[in-house]
């Protein structure tokens, strides 16, 4: 059931009662619709909504301090040759006397541009595991999320900007309703489906 851009902003529209059935989009119109969009997915990331958007990938280091990735969201998992490396705070970060010190870094600091790791290591690659943005302005592209979550998600954009439209009150209660009952299927996909089985014990 994929579903392009266009289409879906077209759909959300429609949910908002702000196009008419058989009428299409103004270019404006689609822009203005397609950034509130996609500000409002980029949000949901902080409540781990959008579990389905998560990448692993090396970042390499040569000193203490890299770039985030272009799409970088959210840390959720990193690892430094095998070894956990747990996110922290600013203010954790900024205890540290030595920000200096050298070795296997045992944290990393998300400052919202850049990765920084404590100890400092050595030349190396950070192995990453993170939220990335669902963005995505083609209107001929496909909408970048799973195909079972598309109808759900248009309940919910169309309730997150609804405030920027001229909706009626009637259609506002209607579009909270339709959030809610979208939030809990959308939650609901996203727990593990694999079948619990006994492990087999394996004997050295």
């Amino acid at each position: 059931m994929s579903m392009t851009n266009a289409k879906f902003v077209e759909m959300v529209l429609r949910k908002l009662s702000a196009l008419s059935a058989g009428e299409s989009a103004s270019a404006e119109d689609y822009e203005d619709t397609k950034e509130l969009i996609d500000a409002s997915l980029l949000s949901m990331h902080a409540d781990g909504v959008l579990w389905w958007a998560v990448t692993v990938d090396d970042v390499a280091f040569t000193s203490d301090t890299a770039t985030r990735p272009a799409d970088y969201a959210k840390g959720i998992y990193a690892s430094w040759a095998g070894r956990p490396v747990r996110f922290c705070e600013r203010l954790e970060y900024e205890r540290k006397e030595d920000k200096t010190q050298t070795g296997d870094p045992e944290m990393v600091l998300d400052d919202g541009t850049s990765l920084i790791l404590w100890p400092v290591p050595s030349a190396g690659n950070l192995r990453l595991t993170y939220l990335h943005k669902i963005v995505g302005t083609n209107q001929g592209d496909d909408v970048p999320v799973p195909d079972e979550i598309v109808r759900p998600l248009i309940d919910m954009m169309a309730y997150e900007i609804a405030p920027w439209f001229d909706t009626p009150a009637t259609i506002g209660q209607r579009l909270a309703q339709d959030a809610q009952r979208a939030m809990l299927q959308i939650h609901s996909l996203s727990r593990e489906t694999a079948e619990q089985a006994p492990t087999p014990a394996e004997y050295f």
